[in-house]
């Protein structure tokens, strides 16, 4: 199975164009969290956000990191779909 990654840091002010392909999940949500982490500056109010889906587009991984540091998991998210937006 295939899965795909996606983020947007700094309020959405860095983005993708295309998500990153990846055929193992696990480092599909390893790398995408290491990215985050890179382009996050930290400021008030800043927030970065990531999503790995599968290729059904179900949602497995979902969160985001703030500006004090701290990763949140968006548990909700996970298992429905990833929107087309």
């Amino acid at each position: 199975m295939k899965y795909y990654a996606s983020f947007s840091a700094n309020n959405g002010s860095t983005i993708l164009s295309e998500p990153y392909e990846y055929t193992n999940k696990a480092i599909a949500i390893k790398d995408i969290k290491k990215m985050v982490r890179g382009e996050h500056f930290r400021q008030p109010y800043n927030r970065s956000s990531y999503t790995v889906w599968d290729s059904n587009g179900l949602i497995i991984a979902s969160g985001s990191l703030n500006d004090k540091g701290w990763w949140s998991v968006y548990d909700h998210e996970i298992g429905t779909k990833i929107s087309e937006n």
